[in-house]
């Protein structure tokens, strides 16, 4: 679903629609998708980022984001992992 402002999460659509969940993939992993995980925590959204679904430039600064990300604010999973879970769906 696309919105036609970003990001997804300033709008009221996602929670009007009882959305309380986000999975999340993207690049500039440090950058963009770290930020988006935070401004979604604080609208007590439960993030779940795809761990091969997002990328940056360094990949040891890939790995720490990823660390930082599932020791503080959700959950890290591999993109089979949300397959597997959404296809009974």
């Amino acid at each position: 679903m696309s919105y036609p402002r970003s990001p997804v999460i300033d709008h009221e659509t996602p929670a009007a629609r009882n959305v309380t969940s986000l999975v999340v993939t993207g690049t500039m992993t440090d950058i963009c998708v770290l930020a988006t995980v935070i401004g979604a925590l604080h609208r007590e959204y439960r993030v779940t980022v795809v761990e091969d679904g997002v990328a940056t430039l360094w990949p040891e600064i890939q790995r720490a984001t990823l660390d930082i990300i599932g020791r503080a604010y959700g959950r890290v999973v591999t993109g089979k992992e949300i397959a597997d879970q959404t296809s009974s769906w």
